[in-house]
């Protein structure tokens, strides 16, 4: 029978483990740096945005996609989220299989007195608490009242 203890070594910095084997025969000690790997490393997901901006004229009713990437060595359920109520996933969970990538679809329906151009940012979350985020700009332009606030719908009922 080999005894074998792991614990940190005498100076306990963090990352060091000293590993010492005892037989009737022998004794061995060995130390040696740890690396940790961070969550990122060990649950990371990736979100990937084809488009970067969003024209508001053309939103409604159009598809968009996200793609929302797994770095980890196994399955993760993710969460997507929005802070804005302009976006809507088709699915707000997505379960991405270990080292692959999965495609999500979302619409986005501004409201026809967009006063101004908005930033949207999306969360994804797994279910072991990793998080990351994206932003998308939904741009409002003059064309077809968008950028014109209240001032065009005052206008077509006088």
């Amino acid at each position: 029978t080999v005894k074998i203890k792991a614990s940190p070594g005498p100076d306990e910095r963090a990352g060091t483990l000293e590993v010492r084997a005892i037989s009737p025969k022998i004794t061995l000690e060995e130390r040696a740096r740890i690396s940790f790997l961070s969550n990122s490393a060990c649950f990371g997901i990736d979100l990937v945005l084809p488009e970067n901006s969003i024209d508001a004229n053309f939103a409604v009713g159009k598809k968009y996609s996200l793609f929302i990437g797994n770095r980890s060595s196994v399955g993760q359920e993710v969460r997507l989220s929005s802070d804005n109520p302009y976006l809507r996933f088709a699915n707000e969970k997505a379960t991405v299989e270990a080292g692959s990538r999965k495609e999500v679809n979302f619409f986005v329906t501004p409201p026809y007195d967009l006063a101004e151009s908005a930033v949207i940012t999306i969360t994804a979350a797994t279910e072991r608490g990793f998080k990351t985020s994206t932003s998308i700009h939904l741009i409002a332009s003059p064309r077809a009242g968008f950028g014109q606030g209240n001032k065009l719908a005052g206008a077509v009922g006088a």
